[in-house]
């Protein structure tokens, strides 16, 4: 069963500010609808990673070697929502997804 995708009102903003080619973002969307199609995470038989501690709840995925997806699923509505995507370095992705999911 396919998820319906909503984006975080910032997902925007960060596409725009990520160093990577117009093609390669284009990628990252058809990633994001790929992991639509099986959205829970690995150990339910989907693709996301779960997260610990404060983003318990939330999942990721990775795209490329550096860049994170930080998304959260709502079973009720069979929605993904894409919080945030960045960087890994330093956690900091980690450390802003917090502000939006409050």
């Amino acid at each position: 069963m396919k998820y319906t995708v909503k984006y975080h009102q910032k997902f925007y903003a960060d596409m725009i500010d990520l160093k990577m080619s117009k093609r390669m973002k284009l990628k990252l969307i058809e990633k994001v609808d790929y992991i639509s199609k099986h959205p829970k995470s690995k150990n339910e038989g989907g693709y996301g990673e779960p997260l610990a501690g404060d983003l318990k709840g939330l999942l990721k995925f990775r795209f490329m070697s550096d860049y994170r997806v930080v998304y959260k699923l709502e079973y009720d509505h069979a929605t993904v929502i894409v919080l945030i995507v960045g960087m890994r370095k330093d956690n900091q992705i980690y450390k802003n997804v917090l502000k939006r999911v409050k």
